[in-house]
């Protein structure tokens, strides 16, 4: 693959032209569309580079325009809309805005998804699906999380009982409705698993899963342990499959992400998930960016673990569970 890159960089283009009029004409128009998303496909890899050294209006800028330009490749698209969306929610968690917005621009997000991918193609129809789904439940949480919040405060004053009791009621409904978007998200999970069309479903089912761990979290922080149990088991279930799916697909960066958003899930230094964490880095040669760049982003979370901060980090609050790049 490295020769043939070096063998067209070195070819005048007046060569490749006269070499490709031998041709036939439908080979011609399968070439030139070839190329034209390939090289959309690493301008967005280009875009994904700047936000990793922390540039990210120029990311921005990179990723809306080859949505300008590349409105012909549905592909392209989707991908491009879904990095574009990535990028501003991350934007928007490092502003003053109220992070409650968070969840909506992953809705706002996820429904263009959808509108892209109704039916076919297929394999992007069931990415959108999930993606969907994840922000859905993303909603759900960040409500509960509200509701929570204001019934511990009064349990804690022990205040009056009657309020207490209402809401106990609307801490309890939210609940109801959080479990049911959970249960759609496993069932979409558990359906994802037995496609053929799940090449390109490992950062949804990522996203999945960082949001049922945030769930998890907040009813830790409510002290209601046994709840929260199985919602931290089923998101470190959905983040390894989402890794595995990410193997498979030979997507590096998409197994680069789904790793180090596993890390957000653990509290314990010495806990399985950053066990497991491990095991996937020392298997990526010792020389590699991707390596080199978990092994600085463990280290930093272990200190943060630690009671440590670095400069540009975003105060988080259970509500708040993200990866800090």
């Amino acid at each position: 693959m490295a020769m043939i890159s070096r063998v067209l960089l070195r070819t005048r283009p007046i060569d490749f032209v006269d070499a490709m009029a031998k041709q036939p004409a439908e080979r011609l128009s399968e070439v030139a569309e070839d190329f034209h998303v390939k090289g959309f496909q690493q301008e967005l890899r280009r875009a994904h580079q700047q936000f990793q050294k922390g540039d990210v209006n120029g990311a921005i800028t990179a990723v809306k325009k080859v949505l300008t330009e590349s409105s012909a490749y549905i592909e392209i698209q989707f991908k491009g809309t879904l990095q574009l969306g990535e990028l501003e929610v991350y934007q928007l968690m490092k502003s003053t805005e109220p992070q409650a917005r968070v969840p909506e621009k992953k809705i706002e997000t996820a429904l263009k998804l959808c509108s892209m991918a109704k039916r076919e193609p297929r394999y992007l129809h069931r990415a959108a699906q999930l993606q969907r789904s994840a922000a859905e439940l993303a909603v759900a949480v960040q409500k509960t999380f509200g509701f929570l919040m204001i019934w511990r405060g009064h349990q804690k004053r022990g205040d009056d009982p009657l309020f207490l009791a209402f809401l106990s009621f609307q801490v309890h409904e939210s609940l109801l409705v959080v479990y049911r978007r959970y249960r759609q998200a496993l069932r979409l999970a558990q359906a994802t698993a037995k496609s053929r069309y799940r090449s390109v479903t490992s950062r949804p089912l990522a996203e999945m899963a960082v949001t049922i761990g945030m769930l998890a979290r907040v009813l830790e922080s409510c002290d209601l342990t046994e709840i929260a149990r199985p919602y931290n088991q089923s998101a470190f279930e959905i983040i390894r499959f989402a890794a595995e799916i990410a193997s498979e697909a030979g997507s590096m960066d998409d197994l680069f992400s789904a790793v180090m958003l596993a890390r957000t899930l653990e509290r314990d230094k010495n806990g399985d998930i950053f066990k497991w964490v491990r095991s996937i880095i020392e298997q990526w040669p010792k020389d590699s960016e991707y390596r080199k760049n978990a092994e600085e982003l463990m280290q930093r979370t272990r200190a943060r673990l630690d009671g440590a901060q670095f400069e540009g980090d975003i105060e988080t609050t259970p509500a708040r569970c993200t990866t800090i790049f």
